[in-house]
């Protein structure tokens, strides 16, 4: 298992797997726009020498650099039938991601607002490789907070609350995920949820 950039490059490819972990995993990072799914990815990736894949990447073309949150709300907010058939493209390719990265010996750490359809598939991809699969649902419950990280992206509060709002009304978190408040520093959230991960496995 070695650190991959979005990219799939390998920037230390002699780096150890960490002794704790046996095995590859799959770790699905979930929830609601603005409750801090990129800096968790970011913060973990590296403490299980995995790979990263991203669903808004795989929208953008895995743009380096691109915004991960942008795309996700066009999607969400204005759901026609050419987003939604984009959507399902870019779960296409995450799926794809997930299994090049699982063939190569890694483990993923995967982040996307994710629907029990991509869940399920996501889950089979990890199953068909005799891997690991960890479901980690980010929640803020400081909402106060959560319109004050909203409020920094480009596109202001105001926009982000109405997406927000349109994904809660249908939003469905399954009962074996395990639930991470955000509101804590990202390397305390990223040591909690490694936390979780070895337990849960």
């Amino acid at each position: 298992m070695h650190l991959t950039d979005q990219q799939g490059h390998d920037p230390e490819p002699n780096r150890p797997a960490p002794a704790h972990l046996s095995g590859r995993v799959v770790v699905l990072v979930s929830g609601l726009p603005g409750v801090g799914k990129s800096v968790l990815v970011d913060a973990l990736a590296p403490r299980l020498g995995a790979a990263v894949a991203s669903r808004d990447a795989a929208r953008i073309g895995s743009t380096p650099g691109g915004p991960r949150g942008l795309t996700e709300a066009i999607a969400w907010r204005f759901a026609h039938r050419r987003l939604a058939s984009a959507q399902r493209r870019a779960g296409l390719i995450l799926e794809a991601t997930v299994a090049q990265h699982l063939d190569a010996g890694r483990s993923v750490v995967v982040e996307a607002v994710a629907e029990p359809a991509l869940r399920q598939r996501l889950r089979v991809v990890a199953l068909d490789h005799d891997a690991g699969f960890v479901q980690l649902e980010c929640v803020l419950s400081n909402r106060a907070e959560h319109y004050r990280r909203l409020g920094l992206r480009t596109e202001g509060e105001r926009f982000w609350r109405t997406v927000v709002a349109s994904i809660e009304s249908g939003y469905q978190v399954p009962a074996e995920c395990l639930s991470l408040d955000t509101s804590a520093t990202p390397n305390e959230v990223a040591d909690w949820a490694l936390s979780l991960i070895l337990s849960a496995r």
